[in-house]
């Protein structure tokens, strides 16, 4: 298997067990299914026909887990639920400069997702894909 692939499949089996861990957290006010919303954006991206472009697809992705991730973590409220976004965001940050550099996106532009406004990504704020 490709290299590159195999962080792709890495990177989405986290995200599979992040979803089971809030599911857990959240118990029976978890819908259960992934976000429609944020499906219908993101997938188009992912079926595009060179490696290059998909593996930008997926850093857009990740970049952008990062940043929401890191401004969820000022919203919450329980140590529960800090503890466990907390536990994501390093990873997605993590796979976002490893998916970054595999783009060539430029070392100055790999620094750790604070703000959000860092080029490719995208905030994703409740209002904007709600869960429930």
């Amino acid at each position: 298997m490709n290299r590159r692939l195999d962080v792709v499949c890495v990177g989405r089996a986290a995200v599979d067990l992040y979803g089971e861990q809030i599911g857990a957290l959240l118990g029976r006010r978890a819908p259960g299914v992934a976000n429609q919303t944020l499906l219908d954006e993101r997938t188009p991206a992912f079926g595009a026909k060179s490696e290059p472009a998909i593996l930008k697809a997926a850093y857009e992705l990740e970049i952008s887990l990062a940043a929401s991730y890191t401004q969820l973590l000022g919203l919450l409220d329980g140590t529960d639920g800090i503890t466990l976004v907390a536990s994501f965001q390093p990873v997605e940050a993590r796979q976002a400069v490893v998916l970054g550099q595999a783009t060539d996106v430029a070392d100055p532009d790999l620094m750790p997702v604070v703000e959000g406004d860092e080029p490719g990504v995208t905030l994703f704020t409740p209002s904007q894909y709600p869960i429930i």
